[in-house]
């Protein structure tokens, strides 16, 4: 830390030291004892996120607050029950694994003194397959149900039973808007959360092996985004009067589109925004149903995928019948008929569109592709974004590269590493445009 700094006022040295990472906060504390107190005001702790043993130590120690606890490898959850019945630090989100029961009695412990300090929204907890049959989650389950004020919990159950709910000791208040649930099959507790939290849920993902509960679904009068496999009672949600933004998670390549799902998409009439994959069988019944729905006027976001060159076509000639949409996703390399049927007049409202780039060229090449050029140049408003995989985040066109526009050396700036959600257009960045606008 350069000492001219601490000339600053406290507000204007808060404002410097917001950039520091927890850990550099923590060190600074050494240097000068107005730093020592400086350093853990709460306006710099409530968005910090901390992790790793001898941070989190600190943390619990010395902050007044941390907006995330991330427990990974390097912590063991007997080290962190060990620290926590002293803290005082107010933790917002909690992160954590659990692999046999000793574990899931420790992050019982951990989970009731944290939310007993009140401020604990979110949990995150991850159940490992090696997770012993004969062992009890019940414990930490409990704990976790019992959260007053938990807004939003997310499970990921990677054993082969459903998780148990065989309790009932206290009267839950419903408070949970979000709630991310992956398993085999639904079972007792999920439906426990989805019964407690009916008045308050908004957004339910569900990735289940087996079923969906549509039963308790559709008691949800809330429920603005879904999440589910298609399934054949899907059709009794299509009266939830919020639900405007509906993610059919993929289904069988080989059956035909389920009749349930289908009369959902055909029926429902709030929808903004909307997820299918297509099918072997039936490819383009999710599409005609959505495009017969009251909510094809709506629509302003539609992800498709698992689409084929042979479904293009009939994709282009729905195009219209869309005129709210603003974003279209499609996981294919588009063929040239598609691009040239995407105009100001078949996508009035169209901004963004997402495909895949061309496996044969470099991005600078895909980007000056003829079709691609024309499709930009008839479509002034329209951001062309390749789609990447969810694991790479930067892209970085190779300094070889001996394709023509790179040995040009037009576009210098995307020799750069390029951010993965990033964009393209032919006009300079606006207020309105996506954060990564680049204009080519």
């Amino acid at each position: 830390m350069y000492p001219e700094l601490l000339v600053l006022s406290d507000d204007s040295l808060l404002t410097v030291l917001s950039y520091l990472p927890p850990r550099e906060l923590i060190g600074c504390r050494l240097l000068c004892r107005r730093l020592r107190d400086l350093c853990l005001h709460r306006d710099l702790w409530k968005k910090a996120v901390v992790r790793g043993r001898g941070l989190v130590r600190a943390a619990l120690a010395l902050a007044p607050c941390v907006s995330a606890l991330i427990v990974d490898s390097g912590l063991p959850l007997e080290v962190l029950a060990s620290y926590v019945p002293s803290t005082t630090c107010v933790v917002a989100a909690l992160h954590l694994g659990v692999g046999n029961q000793t574990e899931a009695l420790f992050a019982a412990l951990i989970v009731q003194k944290l939310s007993a300090l009140g401020g604990l929204k979110m949990i995150a907890l991850n159940i490992d397959h090696s997770f012993p049959p004969g062992d009890t989650l019940t414990p930490l389950l409990q704990a976790a149900y019992n959260i007053d004020g938990l807004k939003e919990l997310q499970i990921d159950n990677n054993t082969e039973k459903a998780l148990p709910a065989a309790w009932c000791e206290r009267q839950v208040s419903p408070s949970m808007t979000k709630l991310l649930y992956l398993g085999p099959s639904a079972g007792p507790f999920l439906e426990l959360l989805l019964r407690t939290h009916a008045a308050t849920l908004q957004d339910v993902s569900l990735y289940l092996t087996e079923g969906t509960p549509v039963s308790f679904l559709e008691k949800i009068p809330g429920l603005r985004h879904l999440v589910c496999h298609p399934h054949e009672d899907l059709s009794r949600l299509s009266k939830l009067p919020e639900l405007q933004t509906l993610d059919l998670a993929e289904s069988p390549d080989d059956e035909p589109f389920v009749a349930g799902a289908l009369e959902l998409l055909r029926q429902a009439s709030h929808l903004r925004t909307v997820t299918f994959c297509f099918t072997w069988v039936q490819p383009l019944a999710p599409l005609s149903a959505l495009v017969e729905s009251p909510s094809a006027r709506l629509v302003e976001n539609l992800e498709l995928c698992s689409a084929r060159w042979a479904d293009l076509d009939v994709v282009a000639a729905a195009l219209p019948q869309f005129p709210s949409l603003r974003t279209l996703s499609l996981d294919i390399v588009p063929s040239y008929d598609f691009l040239r049927a995407v105009s100001p007049t078949s996508a009035p409202s169209l901004t963004t569109l997402k495909v895949y780039p061309s496996r044969r060229l470099c991005l600078h090449a895909w980007l000056h592709d003829p079709a691609n050029q024309d499709l930009l140049a008839r479509n002034a408003r329209l951001h062309l974004q390749p789609i990447f995989p969810q694991s790479v985040s930067t892209v970085t066109i190779s300094d070889k590269c001996e394709c023509q526009w790179c040995r040009w050396g037009c576009h210098s700036s995307l020799r750069g590493p390029i951010s993965a959600d990033t964009s393209f257009a032919t006009h300079g960045k606006m207020s309105s445009c996506p954060t990564g606008c680049f204009q080519i």
